[in-house]
């Protein structure tokens, strides 16, 4: 005979599991450790640390890029390890695509490009970058395009480029924006503007989001989520890319 007080006992535990928050992502702390999110709005928490000696990252619900000195990484949707690629020192830019799954990855210590594709890294060749200019920021809006913002001559430029044969199709200056920036799929760029942001729309539209302090890193945490790392006096938030505004949010400190 099943006792009624383990039968509520099994019930509360099935419903904790059933209850547990859903995963929105991650990001890179200043500390270089890559550190899981879960919850929803303005209810966040800090799971385990994914990994450590992090240079660059990029995450959805379903994966994160991860760059360390040596090597590329891809983790699956259970931070477990699924791909591993030596790779160039030094930092890296992803561009995921509008699913949340990987896409391009940019090297900018050597000036290398790939594109990620059914597990494989697959080199790409594009010409279209001025020895004299730096790429800022990546992104893959559909299967055959691939945009970049590039700093060159003191501007900053938009660049629309065939990923079949690495020709450029557009170039566009862009006025008014600053790093620290991100280049969203749908074709908006969000950017720094003082102690704020400004979200461009792939129109010219645009909305703008006051912060405590200035950014000092803009960084993909989940599909609809953007991380930022604020300068001094430090921190982290989290900014809801909705479809006619946004919201921002503040998360909890890591302990120390």
């Amino acid at each position: 005979m099943i006792r009624p007080t383990a039968v509520l006992l099994f019930s509360a535990a099935m419903g904790l599991a059933q209850l547990e928050p859903p995963r929105l992502g991650c990001f890179l702390d200043q500390a270089g450790l890559l550190r899981s999110v879960y919850g929803v709005r303005a209810n966040f928490i800090l799971g385990p640390v994914l990994e450590s000696g992090v240079v660059s990252a990029a995450c959805s619900e379903r994966l994160a890029l991860v760059k360390t000195e040596e090597a590329l990484e891809w983790l699956d949707l259970d931070a477990q390890l699924s791909r591993r690629w030596v790779a160039p020192s030094g930092p890296a830019l992803f561009g995921l695509s509008p699913d949340g799954m990987p896409a391009l990855v940019y090297f900018p210590r050597t000036s290398e490009w790939f594109r990620l594709a059914q597990g494989e890294l697959l080199p790409l060749a594009f010409d279209f970058a001025t020895p004299d200019g730096s790429v800022l920021a990546i992104a893959q809006p559909d299967a055959n395009r691939m945009a970049a913002v590039i700093a060159r001559d003191g501007r900053l430029w938009l660049l629309k480029v065939r990923l079949a044969d690495g020709q450029l199709e557009e170039e566009t200056e862009l006025d008014g924006v600053s790093a620290p920036l991100l280049l969203r799929p749908d074709g908006a760029i969000l950017f720094a503007s003082g102690p704020g942001l400004v979200l461009r729309t792939s129109n010219g539209a645009e909305r703008r989001t006051p912060l405590p302090a200035h950014p000092a890193a803009l960084d993909p945490m989940g599909s609809r989520w953007v991380h930022l790392g604020l300068a001094e006096p430090g921190g982290h938030m989290a900014l809801l890319m909705l479809e006619n505004r946004e919201e921002l949010y503040r998360l909890p400190e890591a302990p120390r």
